[in-house]
């Protein structure tokens, strides 16, 4: 049995749901990298098509147009499928929020140039001079560009500023060629566009979703939907690189939860999944945005805190000893023996060192005697406050538990 879902954490959900959609900033960092990686490799894929077909065109042109027309054009083209070479060739930095954008942005707006030049060398040739076919191509290639738009997983405001250079070349054509649509209006064709674009986004969108969904089941603990350690040890990495090189606090918790193994052994394994479960849905209701919860292993759990000193990591165990870690099988209450550790306060270089002193400090705390909590002072706090029953029963587990291993020993 999970843990239940309120409307409140439903309702969160979505909206976070939402935000990620219309914006970047929701995203994960393995969301984003992963993200930011496809779009540099469809680009390149993309401008390296785009190189070979752009000069392929210059045989259409020159059969279709006349003499210099063709020529101006052939000149153009060329310049073009050397821009969108360069892009395919080019080597971009790996997972990097500027690669992507720079490398879609170079992608529309590399045929966007192109395409006005076309039409500014078209007011210089009479237009019976030139393949009704052909120009007619020029014309509604900004729909082609938009469409183009689908095959990147990109956001509401990303798919939108990208739109941009792609009604800049379509009112130039319609401004500089008001006849070559014939019979439908401006307006009209601007609506098309847009909706073209519209739709285009919208598959883009999905995909983005989709590929959320995949990243988000990749890195997450399918029990507790916390992140997995593999996971969890990347991003205390570049949390740690980050706040050392900005001279930030960063503080973690070391989380075991105590007497968990009594739990599978008295009332099997079902029941402790749900105390796991509970527990992790727990801790995650006080963590703020950019906090980050992982299952180390077991019964263990590493809470990552960002910009978060040893006064801010005290208060961090205080939330979570408020909401509590929910009830055992036999209704007491879950307890755990926490470590907290912080970057400056304690000095450390790397973030195995950081992690080590709170593994460290969480085995003090179950040596005081379990349901407390030690940092750098060294001094032991208690995790929560019970009642006189609950601690009763606390210390009958615990003689149980030491008579039970003092049995296996004999």
């Amino acid at each position: 049995m999970g843990a239940k879902v309120t409307y409140k954490e439903l309702t969160t959900a979505t909206e976070t749901n939402f935000l990620s959609i219309l914006s970047s900033k929701q995203h994960s960092v393995e969301v984003s990298r992963e993200r930011h990686n496809l779009i540099v490799s469809r680009v390149q894929w993309s401008a390296g098509a785009l190189s070979v077909v752009t000069l392929a065109w210059i045989v259409i042109d020159a059969f279709t147009m006349s003499w210099p027309l063709w020529g101006i054009l052939a000149i153009e083209r060329m310049s073009a499928a050397a821009a969108f070479w360069m892009l395919a060739s080019h080597r971009f930095k790996v997972g990097r929020p500027g690669s992507a954008y720079v490398s879609v942005g170079a992608l529309i707006s590399i045929p966007a140039v192109f395409l006005l030049a076309a039409h500014f060398t078209f007011q210089y040739f009479p237009y019976f001079d030139q393949s009704i076919f052909v120009s007619t191509a020029y014309l509604y290639a900004p729909f082609l560009i938009a469409v183009s738009l689908s095959v990147f997983p990109l956001t509401v405001i990303e798919s939108a500023l990208l739109s941009v250079p792609i009604f800049v070349v379509a009112t130039v054509s319609i401004v500089s060629t008001p006849d070559s649509f014939g019979h439908v209006s401006a307006s009209a064709t601007l609506l098309r566009l847009f909706l073209i674009a519209g739709i285009s986004s919208i598959a883009g969108m999905s995909q983005l979703r989709f590929l959320m969904v995949l990243t988000e089941q990749s890195i997450q603990d399918r029990m507790t939907s916390a992140l997995t350690r593999s996971v969890g040890e990347q991003r205390i990495n570049l949390q740690f690189a980050l706040a050392t090189r900005k001279q930030h606090s960063m503080a973690v918790l070391f989380i075991d939860l105590d007497n968990f193994k009594s739990i599978n052994d008295h009332y099997g394994h079902e029941a402790g999944d749900a105390v796991l479960q509970q527990a992790a849905w727990s801790i995650r209701q006080t963590l703020r945005r950019h906090d980050t919860l992982v299952r180390w292993g077991g019964e263990e759990f590493v809470v990552l805190l960002p910009r978060t000193d040893t006064p801010g990591a005290r208060a961090a165990v205080e939330r979570i000893a408020s909401v509590g870690l929910g009830l055992r099988p036999d209704g007491v209450p879950v307890t755990a023996s926490i470590g907290i550790a912080e970057r400056v306060n304690d000095r450390t270089s790397c973030p195995t060192k950081l992690l080590a002193l709170a593994d460290k400090r969480m085995y003090a705390a179950k040596t005081a005697g379990r349901n407390y909590y030690v940092d750098g002072s060294g001094e032991t706090a208690r995790f929560l406050h019970l009642d006189g029953n609950q601690s009763a029963n606390l210390a009958v587990r615990e003689s149980v538990r030491c008579d039970t291993r003092l049995e296996l020993a004999a």
